[in-house]
This record gives structure tokens, C-alpha cells and sequence, in this order.
């Protein structure tokens, strides 16, 4: 368990953000899914790569 953030500090909420951005510029999509108060999941699709 990763506690070194504490537990009443919260975050800039720029990492979603910036996932979601990358993911798009790379033609994949990426979805969320939650309970409220009790988890949540995202879900992220990249396409398959090429190879030589």
C-alpha cells in the first residue's frame, strides 16, 4: 500500500489529462468506469504496431 502521498492530500488531477492526450495522438482510446466511493477502473486501447 503507497501511503507517501497521505491521506488528505489530493493531486493536481493533470495525470488523467495528459493520458488521455497521449493516447489520443496515438489513435487509441481510453475509458473510465466507476462505483462512487468505492473503485474505479480505466481502460486504455492502443492500435497494434507495425513490424518490418
Amino acid at each position: 500500500e503507497d501511503r507517501s502521498r497521505g491521506l488528505n492530500t489530493r493531486g493536481s488531477g493533470l495525470g488523467l489529462h495528459i493520458c488521455k492526450v497521449l493516447i489520443t495522438l496515438s489513435g487509441g482510446q481510453i475509458k473510465a468506469e466507476s462505483e462512487m466511493g468505492k473503485w474505479c477502473r480505466f481502460t486504455f486501447t492502443l492500435p497494434a504496431g507495425k513490424t518490418e
